[in-house]
């Protein structure tokens, strides 16, 4: 169990760009955190300054919007343990904050939240998301008993909260959230495994033309849970499409970003190419994944 509660990983990222905290300058400099990552840090600061001068919904997504950036700062960080784990901190406070304007209650207890006003469930969602998947990181950091602490007061509770509230945030974040949360510690969340959670946001967010999906950590988790199904050609085939992808796009943005993306409500797309390549990078290190590939494929 303790190893299992270290190996969690609950995130990633699908930066929204256009919402009601629409901040031109914020948003193309978080865009180009794949320069460097300092970049992302001061998008986060930029949102926190603007957040502080105004209220209701709009603090609460530039909050999330903070919450978010801090969490790809952190992501990217090979600081210390510590370091670490105060970015990861300040990431969940702002996401817990933003919780807490748009909630009938406070978003650290395992009473159920609902919107105090209707029309708020999916910046109410997306904010409990974006919370989670950093209180998850900082968990991980911790030690067991803190991750297995949260999970239980904080994080099953808001999973079950945004998963009613609007199940599609995040391009189906909540369902990276609890499938690998689920893959790791077992059970099930109203009846859900973890490869129940997996596979609706796969299929959700699979490309009609690949076996890919439009954020690379859906299609990671994924394959994580085949290989505990032992879905070999399904897996096999996956696994080879994604390993092709990311060594074409190795040092090209625009190859990677033909594939994950995030799709914005303009009609436009925001490009994930940094977000992917943090991700792949923990896909790495999934040692018994690329063992069942060796053994299997």
């Amino acid at each position: 169990m303790k190893k299992a509660l270290l190996g969690l990983a609950f995130g990633t990222l699908s930066f929204s760009a256009f919402s009601v905290c629409n901040l031109p300058q914020a948003e193309e400099t978080f865009g180009r955190r794949g320069e460097n990552r300092a970049h992302a840090l001061k998008a986060a600061n930029m949102y926190g300054q603007y957040a502080n001068t105004v209220s209701g919904v709009e603090k609460a997504e530039c909050l999330t919007n903070k919450s978010e950036a801090l969490y790809f700062y952190a992501l990217s960080s090979n600081g210390k343990r510590k370091a670490k784990m105060a970015l990861y901190w300040d990431a969940y406070e702002a996401g817990l904050q933003a919780v807490r304007i748009l909630g009938d209650r406070a978003g650290d207890q395992k009473a159920a939240v609902n919107p105090k006003m209707r029309g708020n469930e999916s910046a109410l969602s997306k904010a409990m998301w974006v919370m989670g998947i950093n209180i998850g990181k900082w968990g991980k950091l911790k030690g067991p008993f803190s991750a297995l602490g949260k999970w239980n007061k904080i994080l099953k509770p808001r999973i079950k909260d945004a998963y009613r509230l609007d199940k599609t945030v995040a391009d189906y974040g909540i369902q990276r959230l609890a499938g690998k949360a689920l893959l790791v510690l077992g059970g099930n969340i109203n009846g859900n495994s973890g490869f129940d959670f997996l596979r609706e946001g796969y299929q959700a967010t699979k490309h009609a033309n690949s076996m890919l999906t439009r954020n690379l950590a859906t299609t990671t988790y994924f394959l994580e849970a085949l290989a505990k199904r032992d879905d070999v050609d399904t897996f096999c085939d996956l696994y080879d499409e994604l390993a092709d992808v990311m060594d074409s796009g190795r040092n090209n943005d625009s190859i990677l970003e033909e594939t994950f993306f995030l799709n914005l409500p303009t009609g436009g797309k925001r490009g994930l190419a940094p977000d992917s390549r943090l991700e792949y990078k923990e896909f790495l290190g999934e040692k018994k994944v690329h063992k069942h590939y060796n053994r299997e494929c």
